[in-house]
């Protein structure tokens, strides 16, 4: 199916040509995952200051425990020791900071776990939650990192860093507990960003749940031609040296200042147009972004 644009006042457009739909209740995101999107939830059941998950094409909903209670994990020889809050962790950020438990990104995988980045910029780590467990985990042997995105491609958990570090996350199951943890973090390409630029990286598998893992490199403007540049990138991941292959990097525009005016734009990768998709209007903006949903 194509996907669907989502305003922050619940309008949703399908494509192509399709009239705007109304769903109230989807008003006030958060952000989105799939087809699901995310909202701060008002309490998780267990004092927490909790999320929910909504589908607003089936209906169904899926309640999240808050990510102040995550705790992290301490591992000898692949198997878990102990289980501690994340303020034990003498390298977090202090805890006295608003968005120290904030959600970055959040990823339903399809082996019943949730993925999420938590953190703010350096500072920042991959978190996992298991519905039947109700809890988030983290592992105490991954340093803080800054994240940039998060994807599920094939049957691995990855994730891009500011430098353009592709990891890919391995994921255990604690015998006790029943609790996902991250047991292993891969590099498996080397990312050369220089810091002296502006970018944000964005990953998307060419194909729901496989497929070729794709990375979209945004360059902001810094001059007065305000101007973004987008690059996409095809990770090599067959390749025993780990690289990016450069056969996509041609595919790349230029995006005019001009399209804040709009909620949406669409780049061809064939015939290398930029289509604007719907005049912003001021009534229908929120605190977060118009936001894409792709369903099933």
């Amino acid at each position: 199916m194509l996907p669907w644009l989502a305003l922050p006042d619940g309008t949703f457009f399908g494509f192509p040509g399709s009239a705007a739909l109304r769903f109230p209740d989807a008003a006030g995101y958060h952000g989105s995952c799939d087809d699901w999107l995310i909202f701060n939830g008002d309490g998780d059941g267990h004092g927490g200051d909790g999320y929910l998950l909504a589908n607003p094409f089936s209906g169904d909903t899926v309640q999240l425990p808050g990510l102040s209670c995550v705790r992290f994990v301490v591992t000898k020889n692949g198997e878990a020791l102990a289980w501690r809050r994340v303020t034990d962790d003498r390298r977090s950020p202090p805890r006295d900071d608003d968005r120290t438990m904030a959600v970055r990104k959040l990823v339903v995988c399809p082996d019943g776990f949730i993925a999420a980045i938590f953190g703010r910029e350096h500072f920042a780590k991959v978190a996992l939650c298991s519905l039947e467990t109700f809890s988030w985990s983290h592992s105490a042997h991954d340093r803080w990192r800054w994240y940039d995105d998060l994807a599920f491609c094939g049957s691995r958990l990855y994730a891009i860093t500011a430098d353009e570090d592709l990891l890919a996350l391995d994921v255990g199951v604690d015998g006790d507990t029943g609790e996902p943890f991250v047991s292993r973090v891969e590099r498996v390409i080397e990312g050369h960003c220089p810091r002296t630029i502006a970018v944000v990286h964005y990953l998307v598998p060419s194909a729901p749940g496989g497929g070729a893992l794709l990375m979209v490199r945004r360059r902001f403007p810094h001059d007065e031609d305000g101007r973004s540049r987008f690059t996409v990138f095809r990770a090599d991941l067959a390749s025993s040296r780990g690289h990016v292959r450069d056969d996509c990097a041609g595919m790349w525009f230029w995006e005019p200042r001009r399209r804040a005016d709009h909620h949406a734009a669409v780049y061809d990768m064939f015939d290398g147009t930029v289509s604007d998709i719907l005049p912003r209007q001021t009534q229908d903006d929120g605190p977060a972004l118009a936001t894409w949903l792709f369903p099933d």
